[in-house]
């Protein structure tokens, strides 16, 4: 309804000041191929995210047991929310901690999210030119990841 809400630092209700969104909840972070999911670990699995306004701050700790049928690039899904839509709305994630992976010593895991998406492409920084998207083969059974960030939402 009209008025419901916060207007931060205003006297007069304005529409650029209203706070009309906030909400604190749990996620289910899932590697996956885009077709096929691995197994993630009934108990040590899942994440957090607080939204407040247009803005989700996410943290997770997704471990899995089983790697199943996932080939080829991975991602992680399951984001609370969808992101934004439209040019300059990609965002990323950062990874805090990482075991079981099939990787050289030496490389950095993050990721990137694409617009009106609720998927994390899981990148390595492996090259000399960058990075490529994490492969299937270099996630074990037991890969584990610690990843934190936000992105904007509609």
């Amino acid at each position: 309804a009209a008025g419901q809400g916060i207007f931060l630092g205003v006297t007069t209700e304005t529409a650029a000041n209203h706070l009309d969104d906030y909400e604190e909840g749990t996620w289910t972070p899932v590697f996956t191929d885009g077709t096929n999911n691995c197994t993630m670990h009934g108990v040590n699995n899942g994440g957090y995210y607080t939204k407040i306004g247009n803005r989700v701050n996410i943290q997770c700790y997704a471990v899995s047991t089983s790697l199943g049928s996932v080939s080829g690039g991975l991602s992680l899904s399951g984001l609370p929310f969808t992101t934004k839509s439209g040019a300059n709305a990609y965002s990323g994630l950062n990874a805090a901690y990482a075991a079981g992976l099939n990787v050289g010593s030496g490389y950095n895991i993050g990721s990137y999210i694409n617009v009106n998406d609720t998927t994390a492409v899981l990148m390595l920084y492996d090259t000399s030119a960058g990075q490529t998207q994490m492969q299937s083969g270099e996630l074990t059974a037991d890969g584990e990841l610690i990843l934190v960030g936000s992105y904007a939402t509609a």
